[in-house]
């Protein structure tokens, strides 16, 4: 799906980015906050949704119901399992579970008073397949997965298997966890601890924020995270000329990120995305704060593979901020980002709007993309880049561009056969 939640701290955080993610989307999870809570948000994305869990919490036998229920409170985890050391790799000896726990009121016991040792596992090597064969066989919602020695080396969980389900589309790693990107700058002078914390927790992309131009620290850190995590893709922008995409391109990212300035904007995007597609064969996100599908749509016919549509997430039940109501009308409070060293509070931006949840608002931007590529008679994303041969514009709705999009497949189709389509190669088709 061609649609990114950006690193923007009004919009995406954990929440955010597992929903993206869910759809088929990534989020970027923003700088704007300390190095521990980024790195806690992309471990939330990580384990929020995975085939086996390789970082569970475990508890030694020792520990206080109390201790369990702390965790569980702070972690979410319906079940723990108990080893003899308290860590993963340590010797198994029983499962603690929300029910046992319910059961209990002196909060000081012990857990090996009320621990469960008859645990059903399964021994590795094993397949997801075959390990959730043996859950519902066993009709268990915690598989703990051992070695020939009974230590833990792995963990599986049912709700983990129910997402799986209800999201089959979703963007996940090779571990079946969800896919998360985290923002970090060149301009921090704890630039380097913060990627070290972001790769510990599990972050699978970084965007490496170029906002204030690219500098000689930005292609520096480039070429470190490349030379130091080879297998982290990097993803870097926003630029707005063809010498900073070049000076990032030899420098070794992976993508580029597109914005311009002002009215200049699709201009820039089409001549960035047409040297970068065509010299490195390197993707292009466009970033040009697109509030609409009309919007988005342009960006991809001007050459972007992914669009960021933040502008569209903005008050959904997913973006950061709590509610509250006027006059029966729900509103999303916009918080500004936590710092460091202070708490969330209100911002200057007040109240909007509350829009629904992202899963509502992604799926009608995808299926409004989808209807301007039928009416152009183009069958994928990956064709539209083909056929176009677009000359300088703007990207007002005011100016030349406006007209790609009136809202209506019929001013897609009209625009585009005009000014985006090679001559000849698609057959003209009647407008009504």
């Amino acid at each position: 799906m061609p649609v990114i939640s950006g690193p923007s701290g009004k919009v995406t955080e954990a929440n955010m980015a597992i929903a993206m993610a869910q759809m088929g989307g990534l989020g970027i999870i923003h700088r704007n906050q300390s190095i521990e809570s980024q790195a806690a948000m992309v471990k939330k994305v990580k384990q929020y949704e995975t085939g086996f869990i390789l970082q569970c919490e475990t508890l030694r036998p020792n520990s206080t119901v109390r201790d369990a229920l702390a965790l569980q409170a702070e972690r979410g985890c319906s079940g723990i399992p108990i080893t003899d050391n308290g860590k993963m790799g340590g010797r198994l000896v029983g499962i603690v579970t929300k029910r046992d726990l319910e059961s209990v009121d002196d909060t000081s016991a012990p857990l090996r008073a009320i621990m469960s040792e008859n645990v059903v596992t399964v021994m590795e090597p094993v397949a997801i397949k075959a390990a959730r064969e043996t859950m519902a066989h066993a009709k268990v919602s915690k598989l703990p997965i051992v070695n020939e020695d009974n230590e833990l080396v792995a963990m599986m969980c049912r709700g983990d298997v129910r997402r799986e389900f209800e999201n089959s589309g979703a963007t996940k790693d090779a571990n079946r966890s969800l896919v998360v990107a985290a923002a970090v700058g060149d301009n921090e002078e704890d630039a380097w601890s913060r990627v070290e914390a972001l790769v510990e927790a599990g972050t699978d992309l970084f965007f490496l924020d170029t906002s204030d131009g690219v500098l000689p620290d930005s292609i520096h850190l480039v070429k470190r995270l490349k030379d130091t995590h080879e297998d982290i893709d990097v993803i870097a922008g926003r630029v707005h000329s063809i010498r900073q995409a070049k000076m990032l391109c030899d420098a070794g990212v992976d993508g580029v990120c597109v914005g311009g300035a002002g009215a200049a904007t699709a201009t820039a995007l089409y001549k960035v995305a047409s040297f970068v597609k065509t010299t490195y064969a390197l993707p292009v996100m466009a970033d040009c704060a697109s509030a609409d599908i009309g919007q988005a749509f342009k960006a991809i016919c001007l050459g972007a593979s992914t669009v960021v549509v933040d502008p569209m997430l903005n008050g959904t039940e997913e973006a950061p901020g709590d509610h509250t109501y006027l006059d029966g009308v729900r509103l999303k409070l916009r918080h500004g980002p936590p710092g460091a060293d202070c708490p969330r509070v209100l911002s200057s931006a007040g109240v909007i709007v509350n829009q629904g949840s992202a899963k509502h608002v992604v799926p009608r931007l995808v299926q409004g993309v989808a209807l301007g590529l039928r009416e152009l008679g183009i069958r994928s994303l990956a064709d539209i880049h083909g056929h176009k041969a677009m000359a300088p514009c703007d990207w007002k709705d005011g100016g030349l561009a406006g007209k790609i999009c009136q809202r209506t497949s019929c001013g897609w189709k009209n625009w585009l056969l005009q000014h985006c389509i090679a001559p000849g190669e698609l057959q003209k088709r009647s407008t009504d």
